[in-house]
């Protein structure tokens, strides 16, 4: 509720239809409301992805070690007042949150790109996986949402950014050898760069890792 308080009022609410009814009519009030915030949002957005699309994805590329899909050149990204930012795998699309700055923008865009590009070198290795494993409450979706921020961390993917890209906080909590989840498999990542190690065998790896540990992952 930190960007939108007045909808804290909806646990008060106890049938189910009234409490839809609430949350559409405030989107919709909030969207008429912010019409025009929305749109110069829109073009700021815009200008400044366009200054780093294609340097962007090339760097993700090379950390993963794939070409980008040639019938992939569009990623659709919807505008929403909703700061979760969900993305659709199958469809390379997702939203961003309207009131974002700059610079967090840039992270989502990167996380979710990073995401699709990775789930497509993960059917690559693992040729057998079932897409749902892509999705919560999986092993699989657990370690995308780690390998993000490690990813998204390499030098070749920070340049674009003016800070180090955090976990979820989940994987600070998760603890595996005394040490975070988070950690855990930054430091995999690193021993692997050291090596010159392939990224395919560091997923390899990781894979192999999680799977020691899936026990701390189940929600």
């Amino acid at each position: 509720m930190q960007y939108h308080p007045k909808l804290s009022r909806v646990f008060k609410i106890q049938r189910k239809n009234e409490r839809l009814s609430f949350i559409k009519n405030y989107v919709t009030k909030l969207r008429k409301e912010d019409k025009g915030v929305i749109k110069r949002a829109k073009n700021r957005f815009q200008n400044e992805w366009r200054k780093i699309e294609q340097q962007a994805f090339t760097a993700l590329s090379e950390v993963m070690e794939i070409p980008w899909p040639k019938q992939k050149k569009h990623i659709k990204v919807f505008l929403s007042v909703n700061p979760v930012c969900p993305r659709f795998l199958e469809s390379w699309e997702f939203t961003i949150f309207y009131k974002f700055n700059i610079n967090q923008i840039k992270e989502v865009i990167l996380h979710e790109c990073c995401h699709f590009l990775y789930f497509k070198k993960w059917k690559l290795i693992f040729p057998k996986s079932q897409s749902k494993t892509f999705e919560t409450p999986h092993i699989e979706w657990h370690l995308s949402e780690i390998m993000a921020p490690i990813i998204l961390n390499d030098p070749k993917i920070r340049r674009f950014l003016k800070h180090r890209v955090l976990f979820h906080t989940r994987y600070y909590k998760i603890k595996i050898k005394n040490v975070s989840a988070a950690k855990y498999f930054s430091l995999l990542y690193s021993r692997h760069k050291v090596k010159g190690s392939s990224f395919d065998n560091f997923l390899k790896s990781a894979y192999s890792e999680i799977k020691k540990y899936s026990n701390k992952f189940k929600e």
